[in-house]
């Protein structure tokens, strides 16, 4: 995100109520309605489901400048997510109806949530590819491929992660016991 879209989106979050939370705090259940939308200014928040029969999946980590009930927000689809963070967070909330005003009144804006929703997709594309065609080691050294260049600090020929994962944290972004991590 270019400096000034993100000091236009800050500026726009900054208005509203800033919210912290510790780690492992969940922020919103997947059977709550959404209270507004959630602008990360500080932390990780991780998106997930939990099955029927208990099993967690991972559906995205949300970092620093990004937004998100964006569904909610655009499409009017109900969340059915659950939102945890990762570390000690700090967030703005702010309401649906004057996020939308801003999103359609900003096209830039607009254009980078538009690109960074279609980078989103094409990484959920790929994950799936791997859930049907590969087995877990595979998945294991695809997933840190993503993690290594999406949140990877690059030093000479290698990266460095610095995300609190736990093997069980692994094992609900790729379907597979932590067992098997």
């Amino acid at each position: 995100m270019s400096d000034k879209i993100k000091n236009k989106v800050e500026l726009f979050f900054s208005k509203y109520d800033k919210l912290t939370f510790s780690k492992g705090t969940v922020i919103l259940r997947a059977d709550q309605p959404a209270p507004g939308i959630f602008y990360i200014k500080k932390g990780l928040i991780k998106q997930y489901v939990i099955s029927d029969r208990g099993d967690v999946l991972t559906i995205n980590i949300f970092r620093p400048g990004s937004f998100f009930l964006m569904m909610w927000a655009i499409n009017n689809t109900p969340n059915t997510f659950f939102f945890e963070t990762l570390e000690n967070t700090e967030v703005f909330r702010s309401p649906l109806k004057d996020t939308r005003e801003f999103i359609k009144t900003n096209p830039d804006v607009l254009y980078e949530l538009t690109s960074r929703i279609l980078s989103g997709l094409n990484g959920i594309i790929k994950r799936l590819q791997f859930f049907a065609f590969d087995d877990a080691d595979t998945k294991l050294l695809a997933l840190f491929s993503y993690l290594a260049r999406t949140y990877g600090q690059k030093s000479d020929n290698q990266y460095s992660i610095n995300l609190p994962f736990t093997h069980k944290d692994i094992s609900t972004w790729i379907g597979t016991s932590r067992e098997t991590v």
